[in-house]
């Protein structure tokens, strides 16, 4: 997602809080640029951006960012070695406060609209951020929670999300499938296909997803399997059980 973003034309393109933090933070657009709307380039370039700031503001909404927080954001985003210099201008800026995120979460949410996988895969990235130096806080969770409405997540979604993402799922597989433990077989199969649709790789690397995107989505899918086959394996032995004879009860 790295190649295009530090041009002096891209840069020029990104309007809204985006652009203006990228260039504040790199500053060095000729002058008189003016905006450009609608190209490849120029929405690369700003979600690219929104990656960088909202990244930086998870790391710093529990009141400091720490060095596995920083790796955990160059891990998750594949940020390359040539990159690091610029990426780590405009990861300064906006790691300064957690404040202020609405702006670009929002201008990220409407320049993807059409693109929800794109920015659940975001959100995730932002979870494994959240997760680097230990528990989730409950202020992390409260920021995460937050960005995901400005990006149009659901909240049944951003559950989903957060119950592979911050628990123990395996205490619970249903919730991994957004169900409840009294689901039906039926419903269980349909969930469990929906989830199966919603992560697969190869859809979402047709879709035009980075990399990086696609192979968190393959681990979620992975995370999917293993607790669809859990609650099988468990609903599977209980019908396997003998009910105890008559004469076994006298």
């Amino acid at each position: 997602m790295w190649r295009r973003l530090f041009s002096d034309s891209t840069l020029g393109a990104i309007g809204g809080p985006l652009g203006t933090l990228a260039r504040n933070a790199i500053d060095r657009v000729a002058d008189g640029l003016k905006r450009i709307g609608g190209g490849d380039a120029a929405r690369d370039a700003a979600f690219t951006v929104g990656v960088i700031t909202l990244g930086a503001k998870m790391a710093k909404v529990d009141g400091r960012v720490t060095a596995p927080e920083v790796i955990a954001f160059r891990e998750v985003f594949h940020v390359p070695d040539e990159a690091l210099d610029q990426v780590g201008r405009i990861f300064d800026r906006a790691r300064r406060d957690a404040e202020g995120y609405e702006p670009y979460a929002r201008q990220i949410a409407e320049l993807f609209a059409d693109q929800p996988d794109l920015l659940e895969q975001l959100l995730i990235g932002l979870f494994r951020i959240a997760k680097a130096d230990g528990a989730v806080s409950t202020v992390e969770l409260d920021y995460l929670a937050a960005v995901a409405a400005e990006l149009g997540i659901e909240a049944g979604r951003f559950e989903q999300i957060r119950a592979v993402e911050v628990t123990e799922w395996g205490d619970d597989p249903f919730a991994v499938l957004g169900l409840t433990g009294d689901a039906d077989a039926a419903t269980v199969k349909r969930a469990y296909l929906e989830q199966v649709r919603r992560h697969h790789p190869d859809r979402l690397a047709g879709a035009g997803l980075p990399p990086e995107f696609v192979a968190q989505a393959t681990a979620r899918l992975a995370a999917v399997n293993a607790a669809y086959r859990q609650i099988a394996r468990a609903r599977l032995a209980a019908a396997t059980i003998d009910e105890p004879s008559e004469s076994a009860t006298r």
